[in-house]
Order: C-alpha cells, then structure tokens, then sequence
C-alpha cells in the first residue's frame, strides 16, 4: 500500500495553505480518504458524504498518523466522481476542474503527476517526468543491491535500513523520495499508477 498525497490549491489566496488530499493506491486501485475529500467538498463528517455512496465505492484502510497506525474511511475513485457531483458547493465545482483538468491528463500523459505542476511550464514537467522514467529502473536495482543482505532480526532495524536505501537511492538517482519509496515497495509497476 503506498500513500500518496496530493495538494488541492488554495482558491484566490495565492498565500493560503494548500489542502492536502492524501490518496492510497492498492492492488491497482487508487482510494481517497474520505476525510480529505470531505473538507473540500463542504462536509462537516466524511460519514456525511459517504453515506449515499454504494457499497463497492467506499472502504476502511489503515494509515500511518501522529497518533499511530488509525483505520480511515476511504472512497474509490467512482466514489470521488459521485460525491463531487453530489455536492452542490462552489469547491465542489473548483475540485472536480482540478482533477479532471488537471491531475487526470498529466496521469494520462506523463504517468503521474507532481504537487504543484500547474505553476510550472510544460516543458519543465514533461522533463520532470522523463526523469522519473528514465532514472527508475536504474534506482530499483541500486536499491535491490544495498538491501540484499538486509537480514536483521529486529523488524524496527530491517525498515530503517530500507528508509537509509530509499534515500540513498533518491538521492543518487535524483528522485523523489516518495517515488522512490513507491519503487520500492510496488517496483516498476508503481510508475503506473
């Protein structure tokens, strides 16, 4: 399961925080905290939204916090279209043109998309994501060669030297350590998602 998040511009205060919108994607299918879809759309409780949904549109996961390991609520992406068309909000409106405008072809086009990107030239994206491309298979197999002999019988020491490995590898191949996190865990399947 890898995490991903996202960062909803803020409106017209160019200096106001982004939303984050944290996105887990698993066994091929992108799911969406509840929670963070609710705040944009106007929900007080992300029960409220998904309350209407179907079944096979909503889900629990576990997610890392603060606090520790915590079961969120979590919605597919059919889910995601149904409660955007559902809301009659004005940020309803604003989210669902940055997602369909915006994050969904730069996925379509270049296989993922970067916090942010919309601010930048296209050219400067598209060489962003070559990048990625070209440099992942590289890293995943200068990853593979520090974590081989990676045999400590304590788990909390084994996942340490995989966080050092990840890094290391970002950092030698000029990645992202969350793309490389993902490398890491899904291989080069991860740059399809």
């Amino acid at each position: 399961m890898n995490i991903i998040p996202f960062a909803f511009p803020a409106a017209d205060d160019k200096a106001a925080p982004a939303t984050p919108v944290r996105a887990i994607f698993e066994d091929g299918e992108h799911w969406f905290v509840a929670a963070d879809i609710a705040g944009i759309l106007g929900y007080r409780e992300a029960k409220d939204m998904t309350r209407n949904l179907d079944d096979d549109e909503k889900g629990a996961h576990i997610v890392p916090t603060l606090g520790g390991d915590q079961a969120v609520l979590t919605i597919n992406e059919s889910g995601l279209y149904t409660a955007i068309l559902k809301s009659r909000r004005k940020e309803a409106k604003r989210f669902k043109k940055w997602v369909t405008s915006t994050v969904l072809p730069s996925i379509r086009k270049h296989g993922g998309y970067i916090n942010g990107q919309e601010t930048l030239p296209e050219e400067l994206v598209a060489g962003l994501h070559r990048t990625i491309l070209n440099n992942a298979l590289p890293a995943l197999r200068y990853y593979d060669k520090l974590t081989e002999h990676n045999h400590w019988k304590s788990p909390s020491r084994r996942q340490a030297h995989n966080e050092w490995a990840i890094q290391e590898a970002a950092l030698r191949f000029d990645l992202p350590v969350s793309i490389m996190a993902r490398l890491a865990d899904h291989g080069l399947s991860a740059l399809s998602c």
